[in-house]
């Protein structure tokens, strides 16, 4: 899930309120980024504020699914089964 909070960092900028595009540039298949690296860049990125449990499900609702799948394609596979009108 992190993993796809990296494929719209205008949506972290936004719910930070910071430019955060700097500081988490890097490889743009999201999903290849392991785990570790995913929650070390967010916790650098945010100056240690992302927290799991407090920010994601804000998170999730500011992401967009558009952007999101189009660098995720796990998550593209789990819209089109799932979610026939993403």
């Amino acid at each position: 899930m992190e993993s796809w909070f990296l494929a719209d960092i205008d949506a972290l900028s936004r719910y930070y309120r910071r430019d955060l595009a700097d500081a988490l540039r890097g490889n743009r298949n999201v999903e290849e980024i392991p785990k570790r690296d995913v929650m070390t860049r967010l916790k650098a990125a945010t100056g240690g504020r992302y927290h799991k449990t407090k920010d994601a499900p804000h998170l999730l609702k500011g992401i967009r699914p558009q952007r999101v799948k189009q660098a995720a394609p796990n998550c593209r596979r789990l819209f089109d089964r799932f979610l026939v009108d993403s």
